[in-house]
């Protein structure tokens, strides 16, 4: 079937890919929404993994009906479906409005004639500013501003870009480190995170740099473009000493400072539209030591910051200088940098001397370039972006022992920023950091509990609240919450292929971190050995998430149980209740309630009576052969033949017991 309708309005063409908006990760189909067929309309279909920000769609939606005519990708629909009938793999479905017209570049390598300063002022600082504004207005980011995200039907045309949409991967995904500040661009592009609308704003700059050169005119690639910006700064590296325009200039200034804070913020950039003057903050050069120090086989190093660029690229020779006390007395001594040397002797007091290599090298790293991300055993980590940076390790069963040590370590929450940390946060913004901070802190608590509901698993949710369960059992079906998790369930016991259990360490993790109010027996019988106890917790868990979610009807589910209690079933000794609970099972099963199947299956009561009824059984039996074999022994002894007549009654009653007693044993036998 080439067409496929969703929400009963919003048509998906999947003989009809559209491949400028496909990527590793995203498939995208021409769309159509039958209400209004004159839009073009975009379908993306995200990943499980890597998300999409799903948390997001709801405001962008807001503002794309709030602002039709801002110059952003509209979002006009975002749902959790399927698109083909066998309903075997659920993703999240963006439906975008097309925009018309080609990127502006195609590649980063792209080179072109300059862009004139009112064009690119026109065409594309005011248009963008406005997305930029706007967004921030509704506490939201866009992470992917660059040329190679923005849509223009061409310079003949009076209309400015139209930027590109940035939701269905994670935040930054796919943003070339060359649109980032210095400390987002030295991270994996899985472990951004959510950044700030500075972020955004820096983005503005490199763009306008990148379009008023004409590209990139240095065969530089990006690791070689990030040493630059390290030692010199991003506008001296970017700019140099090209002739902008002095107008130009100051809003370069104000937008790429590698400062955060000092770094133009959305209000400078609109009194620099309106007014066409600003101050732009100075961008002061490193302070130079007055003596070098050589690293690396680098003899003329004069500042921190080229330190830093090499000490990252060697980080065992690095910490084999910091031991040697080398870094300190070059701080003392050639740069009279006292803060620094009492910093790094805080860390070394605080950290204590059992501390590792990796532990010393982030402390040290942190100290060198205060803003930059944490340096943990060869790579960088945002806070915000450690929950997905694990869950990427999880998945591919690569670093895992590494960022679990990272969470693990104590120098992960001495170097978290106070700020961020605060309970009385002073925007949405600032209050969602704090949030994912806490989690990433909190999360060691559940790496040293290795009983269900802990480990590396339940970390990982904890971690990444809004991450579909990445359960093999339900990861087709895009699980984002415990309402899609027990239909996901449902859907699959309806198939005859099927796991052994409904649930597993991811499913269990995810229910632990959506719902914090579980029973205690539920845990002890899913801890449990026993196959028929992990079957009834499992049975009882999501019974009661069922009448939580006030679903009234799992048949697929009940179904799945119904074929698991047959053990359950059969472990009853009685065979009258054995027959009794498997003429109930079916009608329990048709009706879909899981409590009504947890009360039959999991009856305490009847278990007793059960286990109380074999105990008396085995002990009549006891009793039963005892005395047969008393009474063969007594007719095998030596006696007068004056008493053969009453040898011969007993022989005979004898006989007569051990039919008896046979006939007993074989019945009781049967009903074990």
């Amino acid at each position: 079937m080439s067409k496929y309708i969703v929400s009963e309005f919003f048509e998906i063409a999947l003989d009809q890919p559209v491949k400028e908006f496909e990527n590793e990760f995203v498939r995208a189909y021409v769309a159509r929404d039958i209400r209004q067929p004159e839009l073009q309309l975009v379908c993306l279909k995200a990943s499980t993994f890597p998300p999409p920000r799903v948390n997001l769609t709801d405001k962008y939606i807001a503002v794309s009906k709030n602002s039709p005519s801002l110059g952003l990708m509209a979002l006009i629909h975002a749902e959790n479906n399927y698109i083909n009938s066998s309903r075997d793999s659920k993703s999240t479905l963006l439906f975008f409005q097309r925009p018309k017209g080609q990127k502006v570049v195609n590649s980063i390598t792209d080179r072109f004639s300059p862009w004139h300063e009112d064009f690119i002022v026109d065409k594309i600082v005011k248009p963008v500013y406005e997305v930029i504004n706007v967004l921030n207005q509704k506490g939201l980011t866009h992470q992917n501003i660059s040329p190679l995200n923005m849509f223009m039907t061409g310079p003949e045309k009076n209309i400015p870009v139209r930027l590109g949409e940035s939701l269905s991967v994670p935040a930054g995904f796919y943003q070339h480190p060359y649109f980032e500040p210095i400390n987002y661009a030295m991270i994996d592009p899985i472990a951004k995170g959510e950044g700030s609308i500075t972020n955004d704003l820096f983005a503005l700059g490199a763009t306008v740099a990148f379009l008023a050169l004409g590209g990139l005119h240095q065969n530089l690639n990006p690791h070689d473009i990030l040493s630059s910006r390290i030692e010199n700064g991003s506008y001296h590296s970017y700019v140099g000493k090209n002739n902008l325009s002095s107008r130009l200039n100051e809003l370069l200034r104000g937008l790429l400072h590698d400062v955060e804070e000092h770094r133009w913020g959305v209000y400078e950039v609109g009194q620099w539209l309106t007014s066409g003057r600003q101050a732009s903050p100075m961008t002061h050069p490193p302070r130079r030591a007055s003596r070098p120090i050589t690293f690396n086989d680098k003899s003329e190093i004069y500042t921190v910051n080229t330190l830093f660029a090499e000490m990252i690229k060697s980080p065992l020779n690095a910490l084999e200088m910091v031991d040697k006390n080398e870094l300190s007395m070059w701080l003392k001594n050639g740069l009279s940098d006292n803060h620094r040397v009492h910093q790094i002797e805080d860390m070394k007091a605080v950290l204590g001397k059992d501390a590792s290599s990796s532990e010393r090298l982030l402390g040290v790293f942190q100290i060198m370039m205060p803003e930059t991300p944490f340096f943990w055993q060869g790579r960088f980590y945002n806070p915000q972006g450690i929950g997905l940076a694990f869950a990427n390790a999880v998945l591919k069963n690569d670093n895992v022992e590494a960022i679990s040590s990272l969470l693990l370590s104590s120098v992960l929450p001495y170097y978290m920023s106070v700020e961020l940390m605060s309970e009385t946060p002073t925007t949405d913004e600032q209050a969602m950091s704090n949030k994912v901070e806490r989690h990433v802190l909190s999360a060691k608590t559940f790496l040293g509990y290795h009983g269900v509901g802990g480990g590396v698993e339940r970390a990982l949710y904890h971690m990444c609240a809004d991450l579909a369960c990445l359960s093999p059992i339900v990861r087709s079906h895009n699980v984002l919450n415990i309402t899609e998790l027990l239909y996901a369930l449902d859907e699959i016991g309806q198939r005859s292929n099927k796991p052994d259990l409904p649930v597993d360490k991811h499913i269990i993790a995810f229910i632990f971190a959506k719902e914090s109010n579980l029973k205690q027996s539920m845990v002890h019988n899913l801890s449990s050995g026993s196959k028929q106890k992990k079957i009834r917790g499992a049975l009882q868990l999501l019974a009661d998430l069922q009448q939580k979610q006030r679903i009234k009807k799992l048949t697929g589910l009940c179904k799945w149980f119904g074929e698991l209690s047959g053990s359950v079933i059969d472990s009853f000794k009685n065979l009258d209740y054995q027959n009794h609970l498997k003429t109930k099972l079916q009608n329990i099963i048709d009706s879909g309630n899981l409590m009504e199947l947890s009360k039959l299956i999991d009856n305490r009561k009847a278990t007793e009576i059960d286990a109380h009824g074999l105990k008396v059984a085995t002990n009549e039996v006891n009793i039963i052969n005892a005395t047969v074999k008393n009474i063969i022994t007594s007719t095998s002894s030596d006696v007068h033949y004056s008493v053969s007549i009453g040898q011969n009654n007993a022989m005979a009653l004898s006989a007569a017991l051990s039919i008896i007693a046979t006939g007993i044993y074989i019945f009781v036998k049967a009903a074990l």
